[in-house]
């Protein structure tokens, strides 16, 4: 290391994700409060008003979720978690071509 220089420390990078997500709120309200016109939702034949901004955000919200579900995709503290050969079936325990 260069003497002079620090990593950054953890209290540094939640400081860091705070300032981030306050600036994603701040993205978020104005969004709906720029879109609040009324809009007719129809949905497997239910029938609703609902504010532009609030649906699209929902929308947005649930496609993520979809095809985060579609992809597996895992809790963040799981992710890194490798499960330990004993736990696996006999048959993953092998590479076949390797």
């Amino acid at each position: 290391m260069v003497p002079g220089s620090s990593r950054p420390t953890r209290t540094a990078a939640v400081w860091v994700a705070v300032a981030v997500g306050l600036v994603v709120l701040v993205l978020l309200i104005v969004f709906f409060v720029q879109n609040q016109d009324m809009v007719t939702v129809r949905f497997f034949g239910l029938e609703g008003s609902l504010a532009l901004g609030t649906t699209l955000f929902i929308a947005a919200v649930g496609g993520g979720r979809a095809g985060c579900v579609g992809r597996r995709c895992p809790h963040p503290a799981v992710a890194d978690h490798q499960p330990s050969p004993a736990t696996q079936p006999r048959w993953a325990r092998y590479r076949y071509g390797t």
